[in-house]
């Protein structure tokens, strides 16, 4: 499937326990990731989100969308953002794993 994820209508239709982002939600503007993640979370069984911290990325090999968004993510930020529908599964001054809270 090649739907953008910020342009998907729903979860409910795709058939997954857990729905992983791994290495996606800091190449996504906060205006679009925000709603993605209340998406998710309304819908989703479960989900992992797992991000890099203070990790600046522009394009790479001319890949526009290597470029991050949200290079100023720590756990603060992250949860400033979206602690709502997140909690912290582990983490280390590198990067994050997040799942769906309870």
């Amino acid at each position: 499937m090649n739907d953008d994820i910020c342009n998907v209508d729903g979860f409910k239709d795709y058939k997954a326990d857990v729905f992983i982002l791994g290495d996606i939600l800091e190449h996504i503007t906060t205006d679009k990731a925000i709603p993605l993640v209340e998406k998710l979370y309304n819908e989703a069984n479960d989900y992992i989100i797992a991000v890099p911290y203070l990790y600046e990325q522009g394009e790479h090999e001319g890949n526009i969308y290597e470029t991050h968004h949200q290079p100023d993510l720590t756990h603060e930020v992250f949860m400033e953002r979206y602690g709502k529908r997140c909690e912290l599964l582990v983490n280390n001054e590198l990067v994050g794993y997040y799942v769906k809270k309870s």
